[in-house]
């Protein structure tokens, strides 16, 4: 998805907005995407949290971008391995640990469309940008998934080391409150997609 990126010290109306604010505003969170009161995207990205954190604000900010570009409006699902569950189309939360530099300087890397799409077999594709990935729904290391699954939302980790570091972060715009509002059509979405899958 095309972007064209604009400097501002304020919002401009219209626009899709990344903000760079000093502290979070939830608990452990280091950047999210979430949607303006008027429904348009924005991403929030804490830049002494990250810091603290050591971790680089730039792939804190590549991540989210990549993320609102590619569901913007926090609602995409894909149907994958376990067919009870419907998983947050999240570019860039399975390779989260990954990153590549881009003139020097660090970028988040992300999956491609190739690994939501369950059919591929292993190593047919690519299913990341950095090719870390050899199959869909693959979790790296030190990535997650948000998954859908029994009427409420539980995250899927690549490792416990991974599950243990995220636990005690907010994950909104991951699993959060935009997802909540969907979550009843995710059940009825996995029903009708099981229905269609065993005819």
């Amino acid at each position: 998805t095309p972007a064209r990126l604009v400097k501002s010290t304020g919002f401009l109306p219209g626009a899709w907005a990344m903000v760079f604010l000093d502290d979070a505003d939830a608990p452990g969170a280091l950047a999210y995407h979430d949607l303006t009161p008027d429904g348009l995207p924005e991403s929030k990205v804490f830049v002494r949290t990250t810091l603290e954190a050591g971790e680089q604000v730039s792939t804190s900010a590549s991540h989210e971008l990549v993320e609102m570009l590619v569901d913007p409006g926090i609602n995409l699902l894909a149907l994958g391995p376990d067919v009870r569950a419907a998983y947050a189309y999240e570019s860039a939360d399975p390779v989260e640990a990954l990153s590549f530099p881009v003139r020097g300087i660090e970028m988040s890397d992300f999956v491609y469309p190739s690994y939501f799409e369950e059919f591929h077999s292993e190593g047919s594709a690519r299913f990341d940008h950095m090719g870390q990935v050899t199959a869909p729904y693959q979790l790296q290391p030190g990535g997650y998934q948000s998954v859908f699954r029994n009427g409420q939302w539980t995250e899927m980790y690549g490792s416990v080391t991974t599950r243990l570091a995220l636990m005690g972060r907010d994950r909104r715009g991951h699993r959060g409150e935009r997802r909540a509002k969907v979550s009843r059509r995710c059940a009825d979405l996995a029903a009708i997609n099981r229905a269609a899958r065993a005819a």
